[in-house]
């Protein structure tokens, strides 16, 4: 038995170091959510407005274009749970902090990551951001148990190799989406709009509260927070189911009824905004960043004077 045991150790045993040296390394790439992590944990004395949510905010807000220091931590299918997290982890660490701003859309009202298309993206607030209270299972602990394995050996070597590394935001978060020429529009709205559509299986009512709670956070420390339902092309918003829709809008106005220190801007039929701002039908691309960020800060500018 003793021999087993010794054989089976020395067989286990090599095989658990490599696995402990791919996981090691794959945490070594950077990628947004370590840079977002460093970026507000260290340097986020100065910052008087933050970003939050998703891809629309990630792609569609330029903190640049403020004109006052400004922090886009928004990410690809990031759900109103982790906007929160993210509010609660660096609070403390954002003593000039004035104003958040956050996309409160038709997708984000009903959306959980889990649930979503990209559930992997949990480990990455649990890993990077030092949130492991975020993870819901084994697999958002853990770098290995996520992408396949041949992606990640991929990765691994082009880091190891050339120095490659996963951040695709900008020196201040966030990044532009990119024009797809050729794209049809109609087919994309529908699709998306198909994704982004929960009927009773949406989470409305705990994305309500998170979105409560963040208000609260906010009015302790006298910020302001604006939501704005972000810009759509007509192809998805044509395409809507028109309850989710209501309620989504409905969402936002109230909250600006209800708090003194919250605002909203429904921006999803703005006819600034044409065809040639969108990426797809849900995302805007550079001359839509632009323009949108134009927009958000004529909003905080006019709310200041009031």
């Amino acid at each position: 038995m003793v021999r087993y045991l010794l054989r089976t150790m020395a067989f286990i045993l090599p095989i658990l170091g490599i696995i402990v040296m791919v996981e090691c390394g794959l945490r070594a790439i950077p990628n947004n959510y370590s840079y977002t992590h460093e970026r507000l944990l260290n340097h986020g004395d100065s910052i008087r407005i933050l970003v939050l949510g998703n891809s629309h905010a990630f792609n569609g807000v330029d903190p640049l274009g403020f004109g006052v220091p400004a922090y886009n931590a928004a990410n690809m299918s990031q759900d109103h749970r982790r906007d929160l997290a993210i509010l609660e982890h660096y609070l403390a660490e954002l003593p000039a902090l004035s104003t958040i701003v956050l996309p409160l859309s038709y997708y984000s009202i009903g959306a959980v990551i889990e649930e979503g298309p990209e559930p992997w993206r949990v480990k990455n607030y649990a890993i990077y951001m030092d949130m492991p209270e975020q993870a819901s299972s084994l697999e958002h602990r853990f770098e290995v148990l996520n992408a396949r394995k041949s992606v990640s050996l991929r990765m691994l070597m082009d880091h190891l190799l050339y120095g490659s590394d996963n951040i695709r935001c900008r020196v201040n978060g966030g990044a532009p989406g990119r024009p797809k020429p050729g794209l049809d529009f109609v087919a994309h709205g529908k699709e998306t709009a198909a994704r982004h559509t929960f009927g009773p299986s949406g989470h409305y009512r705990i994305n309500h509260a998170y979105l409560d709670r963040i208000i609260q956070l906010a009015a302790a420390r006298g910020i302001q927070v604006h939501f704005f339902f972000p810009p759509c092309h007509k192809a998805y918003l044509d395409v809507m189911d028109p309850v989710q829709l209501a309620l989504a809008r409905k969402t936002g106005r109230e909250l600006a009824r209800t708090f003194q220190n919250v605002s909203y801007h429904d921006l999803s039929e703005d006819q600034r905004f044409i065809e040639i701002d969108f990426g797809n039908s849900d995302h805007l691309q550079a001359s839509g960043t632009a323009k949108l960020t134009r927009i958000l800060a004529e909003d905080l500018a006019g709310m200041s004077k009031d």
